[in-house]
This record gives structure tokens, C-alpha cells and sequence, in this order.
């Protein structure tokens, strides 16, 4: 019961503390943050990208890698 209140004070005093930010942004704050926003959502797409990039390689060596492994396995039993 007494975690349950805390719980609701410290949601209430969140609530509280965004609404007093909210109101001492200036209409040039909202300018800086969208620009912000958009420098973050572009380093998203970047890491997305380079993501995407490192499963495509990892796709390609895995079959690279297991054939080079049974290669040297065989090597290795036919001596």
C-alpha cells in the first residue's frame, strides 16, 4: 500500500516538474530540440544501416567459414 503511494507521489512530482519545463521553454527551445531530434533520429538510421551492413557480411562469411572449417577437417583426417 505504502509503495503503491510513493509510487503515485513520485509520478505526481514527474508530472509536476515536466509541466513547470514545459512552461519555461522558450518558442527558439523548440527549434534547438527539433534540430536535436533530427540529429538523433539520423544517427539511428546510421547505426540501422551499419547494422544491416554487419548482418549481410556475417550472412555471407558464415557459410565461408563453416566450409573452410569441414576443409580443414578433412585435411586433417585424410593425412
Amino acid at each position: 500500500h505504502e509503495l503503491r503511494r510513493l509510487a503515485a507521489a513520485q509520478e505526481d512530482i514527474q508530472s509536476f516538474v515536466l509541466e513547470l519545463r514545459l512552461k519555461a521553454i522558450r518558442p527558439e527551445d523548440f527549434d534547438e530540440l527539433k534540430d536535436e531530434v533530427k540529429a538523433h533520429d539520423d544517427r539511428l538510421d546510421d547505426v540501422e544501416k551499419k547494422m544491416w551492413a554487419i548482418i549481410a557480411v556475417c550472412g555471407f562469411l558464415s557459410p565461408v567459414v563453416i566450409w573452410a572449417i569441414i576443409e580443414i577437417i578433412k585435411t586433417l583426417f585424410n593425412k
